[in-house]
Order: C-alpha cells, then structure tokens, then sequence
C-alpha cells in the first residue's frame, strides 16, 4: 500500500483558517450582492422592482428598459466618449510607464537614485486640487478630453512596480540580445516586454478601470454635454429621474424616464456601463494575480 504523509494542522491553525475564510466570503458576498441585486432590478418588470419584490434574480424578466437606455443618444454618446478616453488613455498610461520603468531599472543609468527620488516624491506630496485645475487651465486643456488623460499620463506608484518586475529578469538575457546586435529599443521590444506581460495586464486593468470610472475628472474640466463621459451622465440621469433636472437630458427625454421607474432606469444605465469592464476582466485574470505577486516582491 503506499505511503501517505499528512502533515498535522494544530487546533489554532484551523480556528485561524476558518475565520480568514469565513471573512473572505463575508467580504465578497458585500461587494457581489449589490451587483447581482441591481443586475436584477434592470431585467424585471416595473411593477416587481416597485413591489419590491426583486432581490437577487430577476421577476417577470425583459430587457426592454436595458435596450431603452442602449438606444438614447446621450447614452451613445457619453458612452463612446468613456470608451474612447479608457482606450487611448490606457494605451499611453501604458506606453510612458514602460518608457519610464524600463530605464530606472537598468544599473548603469547615471543618476537613477535622484530620479527614483523625485518620482517617489511627487508620489508622496502631489501639489493638490487648485495647482492640478489652475495647471489643465494654463495648458488650454479645459473643455476637452484631453483633460482626462494628459494630467495622469502615468503613475509613480506603478513606474515602482513596473521597475521592480524588471529588476527581477536576469541580466543575462539582455547581454544575450546585445550579442546578437540588438539595440536597447528592440531588447525591451523582443525580450523585456513579452516577459512582463502579466505585469502589464495587471496595470492595463488598473488603468482601464481608473479611466472608466473617473468621475471628479470629467466633472472638474468638462463643460460641454456633447463631451460628458459616462459618469456624468449616470450623474445626471440620477438628477432628472429624482426631479432635480439637468442640462444633459433633452425635454422629449425627460418625459420618457419619467414614464418609467426611475430605480429601473438607474439599474439599466448602471448595468450597461458596468457590462464592458466585466468583459475585459476574465481574459486578463491570469495574468492580473500572476502580476500583482511578481511585480511587489523585489523591493
């Protein structure tokens, strides 16, 4: 018969498991019940959600008030402005990171210690709300979308974990492209890059997520409806579908929503501008744990 050694767990460590895992589903069913409840609300019928009959699965289920929200201009429109903000600006977040990284974690770059120093520094005493408006203002920024982007172009704190993971691969796999007449540009292209791609995930979702649900941002430096992103306009849907009125939604719309429930128009609108971030989220998900134990380990 073979052999089997189980190692022994004390009394302690199991209390101790336990209660971390009695926590972490505590934690979790905090942040899911929300989501699910109001999923639910969007895919049930006026007369359940006013009941108050609806909790974690849909009654009498459509999805017509999900393709209404869908079909408004506004919608389209602040909806495609969000998009067009998490692209690009996640793809230059991206790029300046890389380019920011990449060198400080090279030893032979002269003066990396003070570099290191002042990145770390503006990490930790930034200049504050009035510096940041009275700087977009100056740059003739206002009013624009590239307001949300240009001002966080990239970020201090994830310069530092980049740096690390690329501290972390062996010098010898440069020396090796150098050999083989490699340039500096084509050894992080061809050799770094595709070994920190579950680095790269990890900050491409943090990144995408921050650019999708800026809200103080958009509310700060834009005044134009036609440039409101998505978070503005749940703003302002929550506004006129509570009677507080607002300058994004036209008079024909106002009448609409107000022939509806307003917590079933807020739950469809929720809905769909949570839907693209849970799209996105699974095909990264592998790299996005692999990322966040290797990118913090090597200080």
């Amino acid at each position: 018969m073979r052999s089997r050694n189980f190692i022994r767990r004390t009394k302690e460590e199991v209390i101790f498991d336990s209660i971390n895992i009695t926590l972490l589903v505590l934690f979790t069913l905090t942040c899911l019940l929300p989501l699910v409840n109001l999923f639910a609300k969007a895919m049930s019928s006026e007369a359940m959600v006013l009941s108050g009959s609806v909790w974690l699965w849909p009654r009498e289920f459509q999805i017509e008030s999900i393709t209404y929200m869908a079909s408004q201009r506004a919608f389209q429109r602040s909806f495609a402005n969000s998009l067009y903000v998490t692209l690009i600006g996640t793809a230059l977040n991206i790029v300046f990171t890389v380019l920011g990284a990449y060198p400080l974690s090279r030893k032979r770059l002269k003066g990396r210690k003070w570099i290191l120093f002042l990145i770390v520094f503006t990490m930790l005493f930034s200049g504050g709300l009035i510096p940041s408006f009275i700087l977009v203002q100056r740059l003739g920024l206002m009013n624009s979308i590239g307001a949300l982007i240009w001002p966080g172009l990239t970020s201090p704190f994830f310069i530092i974990i980049l740096r690390n993971f690329f501290e972390g691969i062996p010098d010898s796999l440069e020396e090796s492209a150098k050999i083989d007449g490699a340039s500096n540009f084509k050894t992080l292209l061809m050799v770094m890059l595709p070994l920190a791609l579950p680095c790269l995930a990890t900050l491409t979702v943090f990144y995408a997520v921050g650019h999708w649900n800026n809200y103080f941002g958009p509310l700060l430096y834009i005044q134009s409806r036609e440039k409101f992103t998505l978070q503005l306009y749940l703003r302002q849907l929550l506004s006129s579908t509570l009677g507080g009125g607002g300058t994004l939604i036209n008079t024909s719309q106002m009448r609409a929503l107000k022939n509806r429930a307003p917590m079933i128009i807020q739950a469809s609108a929720v809905f769909l501008s949570t839907v693209p971030i849970l799209l996105v989220y699974p095909f990264l998900q592998k790299y996005f744990v692999k990322g966040m134990t290797l990118g913090a380990v090597k200080g």
